[in-house]
């Protein structure tokens, strides 16, 4: 049986094709001429609502607009902040915008012009040091010293070393955290478990594994496992500046992170290189990093993102804010677990 799909002119769910189709989308009230897959209703022949296609018809018109008026791409922007060691936030506190900025850029959302200009400037070093002269202020300690060893070894021509410090760990302990410390050794751990299975992972269902693994814990526990601080993003929910640690073990060669084509979508392949070290973990998070291994082994990275969009702390947080512990109870995904007495 194959799923119904919306058609807005015959006001009902129908059986639909897919088919490839050039049309203009308009963004910022400029037409973009793009060609692409859409859904159309085998009755009217009218367009359905996919969620997943439309997304995709997006970004490319997204893609178009850039090259057209010189907009920087969300691995740009990312690459760009990874040169400097910088956390979403704390670029965000450097040039003094709101939190979340950074993370709707890199996520696919397209800057305005005014904050175009100031983030293709962050490409010039000498910009940076400028800029980390007047507001470097505004950033934690270990932030300041970082970008300071950053930008003396740009400025010197050294290649600087490639670590990140995720500002997950600035959150207070408590019911955003799973209330317990932040560690980023047990994230990286769990990572890695996930990705050493079967052939790797890709990475949109990565990051809802990692979210079912702490929340279960702490539905089980009332502690989380990593003391991870989880964000309502587009595709569902993701460690806050989870760019960064992938970046960091990518970098480390601990995992691979390769493009690839799944059925007819691009998506991102996350390989271990090495095994995790679960001597770091207590029995309690194993049990639950196997369970939910087991219980989405053969769910798809589409899927999984639709059944984490039906939990009721992904509907009630708003977009890009931290999503509460205390949803764990409302866990809509039944996963077996054995606890031993």
């Amino acid at each position: 049986m194959t799923d119904k799909y919306y058609c807005e002119s015959c006001d009902r769910r129908v059986d639909s094709h897919v088919e490839e189709r050039t049309m203009e989308f308009p963004v910022r009230n400029e037409p973009v001429t793009i060609t692409g897959d859409v859904r159309i209703c085998n009755e009217c022949e009218g367009e359905c609502f996919d969620e997943q296609l439309d997304e995709v018809l997006l970004q490319k018109a997204y893609d178009v607009y850039r090259h057209l008026h010189g907009i920087m791409t969300p691995s740009q922007i990312r690459l760009t902040r990874e040169k400097f060691g910088l956390s979403q936030r704390n670029l965000a506190k450097l040039l003094g915008w709101g939190e979340v900025t950074i993370t709707r850029y890199e996520t696919g959302s397209l800057p305005d012009h005014a904050h175009n200009t100031m983030l293709s400037s962050l490409e010039n070093t000498q910009f940076v040091d400028d800029l980390f002269k007047r507001s470097g202020d505004k950033l934690p300690l270990t932030a300041r010293v970082k970008l300071q060893e950053r930008l003396n070894d740009l400025k010197s021509g050294l290649k600087p070393d490639l670590t990140f410090d995720l500002p997950i760990q600035t959150f207070p302990i408590g019911p955003l955290t799973g209330f317990i410390r932040f560690s980023k050794d047990t994230l990286k751990n769990m990572i890695l478990y996930f990705a050493s299975e079967g052939n790797g992972v890709l990475k949109t269902k990565l990051l809802k594994l990692l979210w079912y693994a702490d929340f279960k814990h702490y539905q089980l526990h009332t502690v989380s496992i990593s003391g991870t601080v989880y964000a309502r993003l587009p595709h569902g929910p993701a460690p806050d500046d989870y760019q960064d640690l992938l970046a960091e073990l990518t970098l480390n060669q601990e995992i691979t992170e390769e493009e690839v084509n799944v059925g007819g979508y691009q998506g991102y392949q996350i390989t271990a290189l090495v095994g995790p070290d679960l001597t770091t973990l207590p029995e309690t998070a194993i049990l639950v990093l196997e369970a939910v291994y087991k219980h989405f082994e053969n769910v798809g990275s589409a899927a999984i993102k639709e059944i984490s969009h039906q939990e009721l702390g992904y509907i009630e947080t708003e977009h890009c804010k931290p999503i509460s512990y205390e949803y764990a109870d409302s866990l809509k995904v039944d996963i077996d677990i054995e606890i031993s007495e």
